[in-house]
């Protein structure tokens, strides 16, 4: 008996360690303000109906030419951020956004609901995401047809969630750097062999986000976990993740396997190092968007042309200096490294699964 109470009392302090150590995490920013926007990138700030029916952020970013009456559909891209199932924001995936929608997709950005109970509230806010940006995609010179999400780190997980079970979400392609896929597995992995913090992370994110430990509800946890919950019939996949980072690659390897048992076309990148999610944003934001126009069929329109004087003879010489100057569009990284393990520069800075 004495024992049993012994065990009870380290269990509960266990959790609350957790808890605190998350808490204290959450008040970290998620990932610095919003980047600027070019001349390509058209991006407006609305609004989409939750699960729960309150009104949630999110930014739409539309290439040049986009709209209502465009001669070319767009495809369309759900972004969901990452965080740990419990904070963060959409300002995470601007930059990444910014980049799609300059190569000519239609990005929409989302914020979700971080406040318990948070499952199933956030699959469902994603797939409430996904149908709203579908009927609002003839306004937007968007293609219903060819919709994909694309998330990080926790935002993977989600991501990925919305489009391997269930109707898939009507989706046709799914993109996901450093995703947890099996979140049981995940801390019994970190735990074998990880850092303190890793072992930390890899138990509390899981338990803030499904309000419970595996060993209570080890059905939740498989719901939860694309890996073990992936049905036939999900679209086709890319899934990237570092070589030793926060998510172990054994998660990526394990959706890959579930993937090709299930028939469902795939390609995985182990980025070198241990850059977690948007950290090797710089070099995986091209190829997904690679791999995305090959996997919907798209063609990105080119570039407009530059400004170019017309000689006119009856026209005034303008004076020296005052002449047309064509402005090249945004799209640059310069300011994508905002964070370490999201970016790099802030050296100390820890982060849990979505590293906000």
């Amino acid at each position: 008996m004495g024992k049993a109470l012994i065990a009870l009392a380290a269990t509960f302090g266990l959790v609350l360690a957790l808890i605190l150590f998350a808490v204290i995490g959450s008040a970290e920013p998620p990932c610095g303000p919003p980047t600027g926007t070019g001349s390509q990138v058209d991006v407006r700030a609305l609004s989409y109906p939750s699960s729960t029916g309150a009104p949630m952020a999110a930014d739409v970013y539309l290439p040049q030419g986009a709209g209502a009456g465009s001669t070319q559909l767009r495809p369309m891209l759900v972004m969901v951020h990452g965080g740990g199932f419990f904070f963060g924001d959409r300002h995470e995936l601007d930059q990444v956004s910014k980049d799609a929608a300059a190569a000519g997709y239609i990005a929409v950005n989302i914020d979700y609901t971080l406040t318990a109970p948070r499952w199933p509230t956030e699959p469902n806010d994603v797939r409430a995401a996904i149908a709203w940006a579908r009927t609002q995609a003839r306004q937007w010179g968007g293609d219903p047809a060819k919709m994909a999400t694309w998330g990080d780190s926790a935002g993977g997980n989600l991501a990925v969630g919305a489009a391997a079970s269930g109707d898939h979400g009507g989706l046709q392609a799914a993109v996901s750097w450093s995703g947890p896929f099996d979140l049981a597995a995940l801390g019994s992995a970190v735990v074998a062999a990880g850092t303190d913090y890793q072992k930390l992370s890899s138990i509390a994110d899981p338990f803030l986000y499904l309000g419970c430990l595996p060993i209570t509800c080890a059905s939740t946890y498989a719901a939860a976990s694309p890996a073990l919950s992936a049905t036939p019939g999900a679209p086709p996949m890319y899934l990237a993740n570092s070589a030793n980072e926060l998510v172990p690659l054994a998660q990526q390897e394990e959706m890959a396997a579930t993937l090709a048992r299930l028939g469902v076309p795939h390609q995985t990148a182990v980025v070198p190092g241990s850059g977690h999610a948007t950290a090797y944003a710089a070099s995986q934001t091209a190829p997904s968007l690679a791999w995305l126009n090959q996997t919907l069929g798209f063609t990105p329109p080119p570039p407009p042309a530059p400004a170019q004087l017309v000689s006119d003879p009856g026209a005034q010489t303008p004076p020296r200096g005052r002449g047309i100057v064509a402005r090249p569009g945004g799209g640059g990284h310069g300011d994508r490294g905002r964070r370490q393990g999201h970016g790099g520069d802030r050296a100390g800075h820890h982060h849990r699964l979505g590293g906000g």
